[in-house]
């Protein structure tokens, strides 16, 4: 997973299309890496946030990191295969695509409240 960030680092892979096949593949270890990487947080944390009950916590982690509307996507599609749900994402998509990317304090604040973190 350290070459992928520093072949994304280099501008050798995209981010976006690594997210998206890492997500594709149900990888979600080494997802939360890569996002982690991006975003600076700890990837343990950024597992937790992809993996929690509520996709608010999901989409949050993902726009703080800058990951495009597909990737979220395939995030969402990912979601919904380990949940085994019927992917419904229209209106979690809606909301992404209307949603700012949050300050680094509401963006703990969050991942606290839905037990990510401990800080």
């Amino acid at each position: 997973m350290q070459k992928v960030a520093a072949d994304i680092a280099n501008r050798f892979i995209e981010f976006a299309e690594t997210a998206i096949a890492l997500a594709d593949a149900d990888r979600e270890e080494d997802l939360a890496a890569l996002i982690a990487s991006r975003a600076a947080i700890d990837s343990d944390v950024v597992l937790k946030a992809l993996t929690a009950e509520r996709p608010e916590v999901t989409a949050a982690v993902c726009r703080f990191a800058g990951l495009p509307l597909n990737s979220y996507s395939a995030v969402l599609r990912m979601r919904a295969r380990k949940r085994r749900l019927k992917p419904e994402p229209s209106s979690l998509l809606a909301a992404y695509r209307q949603s700012t990317k949050a300050s680094a304090a509401e963006l703990r604040q969050l991942l606290k409240e839905a037990g990510c973190c401990d800080r």
